[in-house]
This record gives structure tokens, C-alpha cells and sequence, in this order.
């Protein structure tokens, strides 16, 4: 693009290439066509891209981080405060009466379930704050 300080910039011409010729041809020239003035029969380009530098970058996959000795380990930390709601609430998160998981113990399954074939000594340290421990509280 040809930059405008007016904001109308400019094309002045692209290039379609592929990861394959770039590589094979490093140093070579690749002619920027404009294709509004390509229907003129004198013209041939707006100018050549030169390329100073191009590299390929790999980046890893989850299997290749283990591949390689990550080691992964579920921690799993439980949020106990009033914020969330009475257990007894069939509105809380924490509600254990409806004979189902409730929405943590969703949660915890469906990440866990995953993460835990991968965890790297198979224990999962489990953290719970905010709760009250005493009489009167389930």
C-alpha cells in the first residue's frame, strides 16, 4: 500500500506466492501487480518485493511438550464462600441435593477427566476456601 496521510491509501500491488517458492528462492525478486492496471497492455508491474529475511517457525503441540518431559499436574481448588450460594439452595453452585453432579463437580470432571491422564504422578492435590466449618453448617 501506498501510504496516505489523508487516510486513502493506496495499492500498489500484490504478489500470490507460496511457502514452497519463497523457500527455493530466497533471494529472488516477486513482481507486485496491480490488478486495476493490469488490463493495460505496456504495463507489467508496480515494483519487486525483495525479502530480507523469511523463516519458518514450528510451533509445538501439546504432544510434543510431552514428547519432550513436560510434566503436567491437576491442582484443583474449590470456592466455599457464601457468594455461591446455601448447599441446601437448589439455586447454589455448591446444591448436593439433586441427585446429580452439581455445577463444580461438573466443572471438575470434565477438565479433570482430560488432564488427569496426562497428570505426571497421578495425585491431585484438592484446596477448598471460604467455607465455615461448624454446627449448623452442612
Amino acid at each position: 500500500m501506498d501510504w496516505e496521510s489523508n487516510g486513502s491509501h493506496v495499492l500498489i500491488g500484490e504478489a500470490e506466492l507460496n511457502i514452497n517458492h519463497l523457500l527455493e528462492n530466497p533471494k529472488a525478486g516477486f513482481a507486485l501487480v496491480n490488478p486495476a492496471k493490469k488490463k493495460k497492455s505496456s504495463y507489467k508491474n508496480s515494483g519487486t518485493l525483495h525479502l530480507k529475511f523469511i523463516q519458518v517457525r514450528q510451533d509445538n503441540t501439546f504432544v510434543d511438550y510431552l514428547r519432550g518431559g513436560y510434566q503436567l499436574s491437576l491442582a484443583l481448588a474449590i470456592d466455599y464462600t457464601a457468594s455461591n450460594g446455601f448447599p441446601t439452595n437448589p439455586q447454589s453452585l455448591h446444591y448436593a441435593y439433586g441427585g446429580g453432579p452439581n455445577v463444580y463437580q461438573q466443572a471438575i470432571s470434565a477438565v479433570g477427566d482430560i488432564v488427569c491422564r496426562y497428570d505426571y504422578d497421578g495425585k491431585f492435590p484438592v484446596f477448598g476456601f471460604g467455607g465455615r466449618v461448624g454446627k449448623g453448617n452442612p
